[in-house]
């Protein structure tokens, strides 16, 4: 899982991050946004639904997994005083989260795992 600030969603600056995170060869779903259109002709499986017609198209292709995700994100960011030079930490803090919490008695030793792995 990643999460990734943009300034816009074009393709110019989609393409280049989607080549750095994903493998060519694996299948993304996603809606009919313009940007998305190249994928396949990058050495993907793209896979779309188009939700002005439906939320999951009749071969099963959906994006509710990443809607949940981007939801559940945004409710782990605080809620005043949240500024954009911050994002890449929050979305940092909130994977951190996803990973390790279910075991709050190593939370501080993994997290200190962590930061040595790094630096």
């Amino acid at each position: 899982m990643f999460f990734v600030c943009v300034p816009d969603r074009s393709t110019k600056t989609l393409l280049p991050i989607i080549k750095n995170y994903i493998k060519p060869g694996t299948i993304i779903h996603s809606d009919c946004w313009k940007s998305y259109e190249c994928l396949s002709d990058h050495g993907y499986v793209h896979q779309t639904v188009n939700h002005s017609k439906e939320f999951v198209s009749i071969e099963g292709i959906h994006t509710n997994n990443i809607e949940s995700r981007w939801h559940a994100l945004k409710l782990s960011l605080p809620r005043t005083g949240t500024q954009k030079q911050m994002y890449d930490g929050y979305f940092a803090e909130y994977i951190f989260r996803r990973k390790y919490m279910q075991n709050y008695q190593t939370l501080f030793q993994d997290f200190i795992k962590q930061i040595a792995r790094i630096y």
